[in-house]
């Protein structure tokens, strides 16, 4: 369900051109379209040396009505391109951010593809310093830091494969995390699941932020996620906090 908001608010949200995080960001300017009282200021982020200039806007999903609607709320917007990789991205960014209410950011991907979410997020905090914007909603990975989840088979393989094939991505995320952590702002830190391509939304999600709150599905739906960010960036619940998201478990009967 789309929240209603009393007054109008300006959220930038970020993303980059690949990657199944960068996905989320795409699926959150779509939300953000759709509701009242938003005004969205997208921006698609590429680390051109390494991924190229082609910011069309594309996604990893397989309901292929679902990416036609992306591609449909996208075809009428203006979003800024932005190489995250070059020396005036900062100052850009600033630009963007002047004026904004909150930002959510979905950088780059979990995968050892182009490495750049700390860089990103370093010029990221910079900017919002610079323009006063507080309010962060930041994605990042179940894996990273204490998601709280228990022990489990599916948990402790995922472990072993950010730390080691993944390793480049995990240091990355590291660091990321540890960047938005030691800045002073009105930050939610979110890991989610396994966004799989295969995941139907279903408009809802359980949230875990402190170990002993059971455990969550493996997977989890891209715009579940984006939805989540988005609300949270303009009817903020959560602060300074880091969360694990995933969808909510199917009921018992």
């Amino acid at each position: 369900m789309l929240p209603t908001l009393m007054t109008t608010q300006t959220v930038a949200v970020l993303f980059g051109i690949k990657g199944g995080l960068s996905d989320v960001g795409k699926f959150a300017v779509e939300h953000a379209l759709k509701m009242s009282g938003v005004k969205v200021r997208p921006v698609a982020l590429s680390l051109e040396n390494e991924e190229g200039s082609d910011y069309t806007i594309d996604a990893d999903i397989a309901d292929k009505q679902a990416l036609a609607q992306l591609k449909q709320a996208f075809s009428g917007v203006k979003y800024t391109r932005l190489n995250i990789g070059d020396d005036s991205a900062q100052s850009k960014l600033e630009e963007v951010l002047d004026g904004c209410d909150a930002v959510v950011s979905c950088l780059g991907n979990r995968q050892n593809h182009a490495i750049w979410c700390n860089l990103g997020a370093q010029k990221l905090v910079a900017a919002m310093q610079a323009r006063k914007v507080h309010r962060l909603v930041q994605l990042s990975s179940m894996g990273i830091g204490d998601d709280y989840l228990p022990m489990s088979p599916i948990k402790a393989l995922w472990w072993c494969m950010l730390r080691t094939s993944n390793k480049s991505s995990y240091k990355d995320l590291v660091a990321m995390e540890a960047t938005v952590l030691s800045s002073e702002l009105d930050f939610v830190l979110v890991r989610p699941m396994g966004i799989d391509p295969d995941e139907k939304p279903q408009g809802s999600w359980k949230i875990l932020q402190r170990r002993g709150e059971g455990k969550l599905p493996i997977t989890v739906a891209k715009q579940d996620v984006a939805l989540f960010m988005l609300t949270e960036a303009i009817k903020p619940s959560l602060h300074q906090q880091c969360i694990t998201i995933g969808k909510n478990p199917p009921t018992k009967k």
